[in-house]
């Protein structure tokens, strides 16, 4: 599962925008506490917000840039709003056009199609 620090926007409710913004706003040597600030505006235009925020452990997760790679378990128990990368591309096309094997993609991987438009968010609930 992943979060990105930073904005992401969750569509999938026609009509509904939600935008999800992560920031990391303490660390220990430990762990670092991450605050999500969710944001949903309604077709009519009215706003609601709501804030989380949980302490992370450093030896469970695993940041690439922007991104936090977070075990499935762990996002479920501090229930962090996580998604995964799914690639778009089929093995044959995604091994042609990148070289990559689409069963052994690393996070780092999924993160780099996903930047490069060859993948896309999905979301768990």
């Amino acid at each position: 599962m992943f979060l990105k620090i930073g904005e992401v926007k969750d569509e999938r409710i026609e009509g509904y925008l939600t935008t999800y913004c992560s920031a990391i706003v303490k660390e220990t040597e430990k762990a670092i506490q991450v605050e999500t600030v969710r944001r949903r505006q309604r077709p009519s235009g009215k706003v609601r917000e709501s804030t989380y925020a949980d302490w992370l452990p450093k030896s469970q997760i695993e940041r690439i840039g922007d991104y936090i790679v977070i075990p499935g378990w762990l996002a479920d128990k501090k229930q962090v709003k996580s998604f995964d990368i799914t690639c778009t591309l089929d093995g044959v096309a995604l091994k042609e056009q990148t070289g990559l094997d689409l069963v052994k993609l690393t996070p780092a991987q999924r993160i780099e199609l996903l930047e490069k438009g060859l993948a896309r968010i999905s979301w768990t609930d």
